[in-house]
């Protein structure tokens, strides 16, 4: 996937919409509550102001995330192609 392919849409919640070419079925991720809290606890700084503790900070987050079930990290949503809103599953 390339950067042009990627669109940016303002919203409440973060989601990540992806479409098999080849199949035409689409899958949705969206992070869990918990995952997000995680994520928002650790504040980036500017490049110029990282210190080597931040590094580590950010080590010991990806490490918690990868020790995480999957479930706890994203619900995933296959769609078939072209279904109705009401019959989508």
């Amino acid at each position: 996937m390339g950067k042009r392919s990627l669109n940016w849409v303002q919203a409440d919640r973060i989601m990540v919409k992806v479409k098999n070419t080849r199949t035409g079925k689409t899958a949705e991720l969206r992070p869990t509550p918990a995952l997000m809290q995680m994520l928002g606890a650790f504040k980036p700084q500017a490049k110029a102001g990282v210190r080597h503790g931040d590094d580590e900070r950010l080590e010991t987050l990806a490490r918690k995330i990868a020790a995480m079930p999957e479930k706890d990290i994203a619900a995933v949503i296959v769609r078939r192609p072209n279904a109705r809103l009401s019959d989508r599953s």
